[in-house]
């Protein structure tokens, strides 16, 4: 029935992707059910009024799942109509029926057409109170303000913070079949969970030693699990701690250590590694545990050449480089320093190689009012699978650093006089 008159409508317009895949106006993602959903409803209309005219005008007809297909198919074997197309207005004529402006995409031409009823799909939006459980929970949200997963493929019932599940549209639109199928997955996971009875720790979680702690909260709100709690001093969590360890690479003041990951034993590596320089450049490389180690042990593995110009340190996250690392292998005769970490937006702790990126350009600054070339410090992302990109960035930092030459050369000016002495530690944000 057209409500307007109350009369069963002559012909009816679908308009697809109101509210989607908009970019300036809308959301910029698919709201994947908008399309099935119309399909379905112009079949019932269909099937109860043949004679109805029915056209679907649509940008993009977005029938991936089980049977899907097969039901678009069989909507046009019905006499539905498809237009390929972007609805630019409506306005309603003297007459009371519809006037669509669009244009034709398959043909550039822009057309009109009458309609006594205009349906629109709406693009699906987060619930508003969304925030409030977010904010209790410390759950992350992606731009489009839906619950961010904490990995779209290896865990993607699962939230940033252990214990919280997230299923069906939480974390995003989704049909039925999926949202049955991730309920169940959550239930199967927090089932396990409960059943198990205890928690197991992380063995490289941080801890704080209350003496030095100064009670700046910078640890509070650069830590991704949210396990640190402003107590005076503060306070780690270890059952929510994971150990990435940004917390101990940014604390001002030194209070927050690692265990098997401590300052001292990663000093210890990096003096070790800088002991002998048999080739040049010599080069101090701190790889994250999750994806760049296991890609440098790949490219081993598969036996991709490159140069043996690296000493490889294993960090947990590249978020634990704290800049006195790379200052003290500079001080030691390194002629650069490599960080690798997971790809943007792949980080097992969520956002610590950010983290890491703003530090390095933090660290950047402070190099060259020191005299020494930005270039020496180098940050780069692979997966773990990705052997080959890690050795092709490895020869391409090797290369950049024979045309800056020896860092002797630069720390001998510094010492004549010409370059203040550097800082241990800069000033980051959190």
């Amino acid at each position: 029935m057209a409500p307007s008159t109350g009369k069963i409508a002559g012909s009816i317009a679908f308009l697809q992707c109101v509210g989607s895949r908009d970019q300036t106006v809308g959301n910029p993602y698919c709201s994947r059910i908008c399309c099935m959903a119309s399909l379905k409803n112009a079949q019932l209309v269909k099937e109860k009024y043949p004679d109805t005219d029915v056209t679907i005008y649509y940008i993009d007809i977005r029938a991936c799942g089980e049977g899907y297909e097969e039901f678009y198919i069989r909507a046009q074997k019905l006499g539905i109509n498809f237009v390929r197309s972007r609805v630019s207005g409506i306005q309603e004529g003297k007459d009371g029926r519809l006037s669509l402006l669009f244009e034709d995409t398959l043909t550039g031409e822009i057309k009109r057409a009458k309609h006594d009823l205009a349906v629109l799909s709406v693009g699906l939006e987060p619930d508003s109170n969304a925030e409030v459980l977010g904010n209790l929970l410390g759950l992350s949200r992606r731009p489009d303000r839906f619950f961010e997963i904490a990995h779209p493929k290896m865990r993607p019932v699962e939230a940033h913070i252990d214990g919280v599940f997230i299923a069906g549209c939480a974390s995003g639109p989704k049909e039925i079949p999926i949202s049955i199928a991730q309920g169940s997955a959550a239930a199967a996971k927090a089932v396990k969970l409960l059943h198990r009875g205890v928690l197991e720790l992380e063995p490289t979680s941080a801890y704080v030693d209350p003496e030095k702690c100064i009670e700046c909260k910078l640890c509070v709100d650069i830590c991704p699990k949210k396990a640190i709690s402003a107590k005076s001093p503060a306070y780690v969590d270890e059952a929510a701690c994971k150990g990435c360890g940004s917390c101990a690479a940014a604390c001002p003041a030194d209070a927050i250590d690692m265990r098997f990951f401590s300052d001292q034993q990663i000093m210890a590596q990096v003096q070790a590694a800088t002991e002998v320089k048999r080739e040049f450049p010599l080069i101090v490389a701190f790889l994250c545990n999750w994806c760049s180690y296991g890609a440098a042990d790949l490219a081993g593995t598969s036996r991709i050449q490159y140069p043996t110009n690296a000493r490889n340190i294993r960090v947990m996250c590249s978020a634990r480089v704290d800049p006195s690392f790379v200052l003290e292998a500079l001080r030691r005769g390194a002629d650069g320093v490599l960080i690798a970490g997971c790809r943007i937006g792949e980080c097992h702790y969520r956002d610590g190689n950010y983290q890491a990126l703003q530090r390095v350009n933090v660290l950047k600054g402070v190099l060259e009012k020191i005299g020494l070339d930005p270039g020496r410090v180098k940050i780069v992302w692979c997966a773990a699978s990705e052997g080959e990109i890690y050795a092709q960035d490895l020869r391409e930092f090797i290369a950049e650093l024979k045309e800056m030459g020896p860092v002797g050369t630069e720390l001998k000016k510094r010492k004549e006089g010409e370059h203040p002495e550097p800082s241990a530690r800069s000033e980051e944000e959190p």
